[in-house]
């Protein structure tokens, strides 16, 4: 104890950011366990929406980059952070049936 109490005297605002940096840390390892049950790499992807970008559909559902491409008229890399929201509303047609057309290649897909 009396080591603890000398180097608070000796550096007291390197033990309060020591006791700040620990403090962060117990956060984000209580967020991780908390978390960690609901992680499902192999689950089933979650349900198309507007707000997924394209790659993140070719990786979720496991499509040929050409499919989906040739579905939303864009080539291979062309706005790579671009939403579904984005692209139907630069496309004009309507966000429902950009994904009713998306969700017929992905049921056509073999089984993973």
């Amino acid at each position: 104890m009396r080591r603890l109490a000398r180097l608070w005297h000796a550096h007291p605002l390197l033990v309060l950011a020591f006791l700040a940096a620990c403090l962060l840390f117990a956060g984000f390892l209580i967020r991780l366990l908390l978390l960690a049950p609901h992680w499902h790499p192999d689950g089933p992807p979650p349900p198309l929406a507007g707000w997924m970008t394209p790659r993140f559909i070719i990786h979720a559902y496991h499509l040929p980059p050409e499919d989906l491409g040739a579905i939303l008229g864009l080539d291979r890399g062309e706005k790579p952070r671009a939403t579904l929201d984005q692209i139907a509303a630069e496309q004009g047609v309507p966000l429902a049936d950009l994904l009713a057309r998306i969700a017929a290649v992905i049921a056509a897909q073999p089984p993973q």
